[in-house]
């Protein structure tokens, strides 16, 4: 088979992986590779991520990527020199803004992009720029479809709950059918998993937030119900710079 065919296949077996990793020049694309060897090998997706020397959270965008097109996915497109769209302000002012979550969605950043400075940015831009910024990227898809099966199993094993679990548990799913915004469908998630018997570790861990996070969110269910999750204006973490500090950076 062609290399070229290659580059191009999701379901390669570890042959042709060894294969592309005999002639990759690229380091970082070697180490991407890596990773997709040691998971053919059998190994579990977070320890491919050490074997490989990335940080475990880093298995969400190498799956997403791989899916995207495989090995041509894992090449980075450089910009041959382009400077940044946005200026080194706005990439603070961003930086800023960012930090009122503990992780964001691609797709989100995009339209916050757009909608605060008028810049347009392709979606790999995007998920690239908070590599670089060191902002965590939810993976809200994978969320969704691993919560979808857990909320299936806990209906099909409700003899197993109390019926004061049960109705707070339907009352969940139910929400998180209806939900449309996807950073509380992430809360409502771990609460989710908290009712079915998940540690706070457990379920933090499942949805890459904080414990402190997380109890945050189950405190706000608790006291409020729904409307506890929702975010307020003023709400979300307090910017590190001072109020005096951000008004002399936007007259600069």
């Amino acid at each position: 088979m062609s290399m070229e065919n290659l580059k191009s296949r999701t379901d390669l077996s570890l042959d042709e992986i060894n294969q592309l990793l005999d002639n990759e020049k690229d380091v970082n694309v070697f180490k991407k590779l890596l990773y997709f060897k040691f998971k053919e090998m059998g190994f579990s997706k977070i320890k491919s991520c050490e074997l490989a020397g990335f940080p475990e959270s880093s298995r969400y965008y190498l799956e997403d990527m791989w899916a995207e097109g495989g090995y041509n996915s894992l090449i980075p497109h450089y910009s041959g020199g382009r400077k940044s769209k946005l200026s080194d302000k706005q990439l603070n002012d961003l930086k800023i803004k960012l930090e009122s979550r503990d992780s964001w969605l691609v797709d989100d950043v995009k339209k916050l992009i757009k909608d605060e400075f008028n810049v347009e940015y392709e979606y790999q831009s995007v998920r690239n720029l908070l590599i670089r910024l060191n902002v965590p990227i939810a993976n809200y898809f994978k969320i969704k479809r691993d919560t979808n099966k857990i909320s299936k199993n806990v209906i099909d094993n409700f003899e197993d709950i109390s019926e004061k679990d049960k109705k707070e548990i339907k009352e969940i799913i139910l929400k998180m059918k209806e939900e449309k915004n996807l950073f509380v469908y992430q809360k409502l998630s771990y609460l989710l998993f908290r009712k079915i018997g998940f540690s706070n570790k457990e379920a933090s861990q499942f949805l890459n937030v904080t414990t402190v996070t997380g109890n945050n969110w189950l405190k706000a269910w608790e006291n409020k119900g729904y409307e506890g999750l929702l975010r307020k204006k003023g709400q979300g973490r307090k910017s590190k710079l001072t109020k005096k500090q951000l008004e002399t950076l936007k007259k600069n």
